[in-house]
């Protein structure tokens, strides 16, 4: 992981908490689009716990082909819903990373 994407993680949760309607989430995720010089791109999930940060990421991918793997996961991110409530924290499961 790049300094900059955690740079950009912390600040998209800084100020979604900030926003109208999420002052009371306990969860504050958020999706990031990483693209890097030689046309390569990955995607980052991020939330806290109120402990933890948490942070999956695919690998790199070559963004030049339209047929690449990566526009395959951006379309699946952009086509689902979201599964839990971001108000409670009683049913958070996954791995954790502390940063």
């Amino acid at each position: 992981m790049l300094r900059g994407e955690l740079v950009s993680i912390l600040q998209l949760m800084v100020n979604r908490m900030g926003e109208e309607g999420h002052e009371n989430d306990a969860i504050v995720p958020v999706l990031m689009f990483s693209i890097m010089p030689a046309r390569r791109g990955r995607l980052l999930q991020a939330y806290s716990d109120g402990e933890h940060l948490i942070i999956r990421m695919t690998e790199l991918f070559n963004c030049e082909d339209e047929n690449s793997p990566f526009f395959h996961h951006v379309f699946r991110y952009f086509m689902s819903e979201a599964v839990r409530d971001t108000l409670d924290l009683s049913d958070l499961t996954g791995i954790k990373a502390a940063i």
